[in-house]
């Protein structure tokens, strides 16, 4: 099995990609276009892909330039496409290829025989109308063939575990929005994340715009604008710091180390950046967030380069004592983190003692506002939390 398809960003085409194999057993080259290499503004659309007039291969893990993983879904896309296609097996590059193009993640986009596929025409799904798909997705495998293509065609291009798509909201345009597991989830995530990002925030931590919904006693949903466009709509490109990281697959051992050290090369202003990625792993110690994997780090590129995207997927987690979080130096665990270990590794994030010392003063205060915004969000049994008798703790 083979087939082929071109690369474009806005009318331009980036490059040409081929693929062979099926199943597990999936390899593609890669080779940029001679308009591409001869346009002045041409830049590399991810670290393995150079700017080069060679035929680039990609075998095994990763099978795909990590540009173009990024621009496909992740686990939600995948089981939402999977779903389309029952008692198929498909291919990543069936996966990248059964995306919305108006959805897909940052800039690149998919054409074969000179047409951009999944060009959908349908109207993407109001977040006036939050409430209902939020049921539709609590019920997944019940839905009518209709409702199902909604929610396909809306959620195929995002990533992570979690029920999500992407909605119009009259605020912020093209939006994410998170919905619970299921109608009875208790755990009340997105109200969690809510407060983590109102934290953030108050911590000089970029996020992008979100709003959160209440939909019952113990559930939440959280609309994000999707940081990956403009004001105007305009695409940007983007990558995951996995891909930055060159990593094959999320087994391989990655930490705040490794990444500090690619962002002094990828990054138009490592200083700024690497700084602020200081500020958020000191967000997500203090409060309890340990699912900080390296596709929940990804860089917008600007003209003048690559940058720290905003802050996403903070979300404080009553189960953080059991799970391995990423290690702040490279070959540690990442289990146990502490603000004093993170500050003795000032010197990973290109700071001096005293101002990280500074910069985590600044982060304790403003997670200290944590139980206020949990109030605010209206999230239940909070005198009873487990989760927030933790936060404090550590605070204190």
């Amino acid at each position: 099995m083979s087939g082929a398809f071109d690369v474009l960003m806005g009318d331009a085409t980036v490059g040409h990609l081929t693929w062979f194999g099926e199943g597990k057993f999936v390899w593609s080259e890669f080779a940029y276009s001679p308009q591409w290499l001869n346009n002045p503004s041409a830049y590399a659309v991810s670290p393995d892909l150079p700017l080069t007039s060679r035929t680039l291969s990609f075998g095994g893990a990763p099978s795909l330039p990590g540009a173009l993983e990024d621009a496909g879904p992740d686990s939600w896309g995948q089981k939402l496409i999977g779903m389309r296609h029952p008692g198929r097996s498909l291919s990543v590059f069936e996966y990248l290829t059964d995306v919305d193009d108006r959805t897909r993640m940052g800039n690149l986009r998919i054409a074969v025989g000179g047409e951009v596929v999944r060009a959908e025409t349908e109207e993407i799904p109001s977040t006036t109308v939050l409430h209902d798909f939020a049921e539709r997705t609590a019920k997944i495998g019940h839905l009518s063939d209709h409702e199902f293509e909604v929610i396909a065609v809306a959620g195929s291009s995002l990533g992570g575990a979690r029920p999500k798509m992407t909605m119009h909201d009259d605020d912020f345009g093209l939006s994410v929005v998170k919905f619970p597991f299921r109608s009875d989830d208790d755990d009340d995530v997105e109200g969690w994340e809510a407060v983590a990002l109102s934290c953030a925030s108050d911590a000089g931590i970029e996020v992008a715009p979100f709003r959160h919904v209440r939909l019952g006693e113990f559930s939440s949903a959280l609309v994000t604008r999707r940081f990956d466009r403009g004001l105007a709509g305009e695409r940007i490109g983007y990558i995951s710091a996995h891909t930055a990281l060159g990593l094959p697959d999320a087994s391989h051992p990655y930490s705040f180390e490794m990444l500090a050290s690619v962002m002094d090369v990828l990054c138009d202003d490592p200083r700024a950046d690497k700084a602020s990625l200081f500020d958020r792993v000191a967000v997500s110690i203090v409060l309890d967030s340990v699912d900080d994997h390296m596709r929940n780090y990804g860089f917008l590129r600007t003209a003048d380069g690559w940058r720290l995207a905003p802050a996403f997927d903070i979300v404080p987690d009553f189960r953080a004592p059991m799970i391995e979080a990423t290690p702040i130096a490279h070959g540690h665990s990442g289990r146990g983190r502490t603000i004093g270990k993170l500050v003795d590794a000032h010197q990973i994030f290109g700071l001096a003692r005293e101002e990280a010392e500074a910069r985590v003063a600044g982060v304790v205060a403003a997670c200290r506002r944590f139980r206020q915004y949990a109030h605010n969000f209206g999230i239940a049994e909070l005198d009873d939390s487990v989760l927030a008798e933790r936060i404090e703790a550590r605070i204190a």
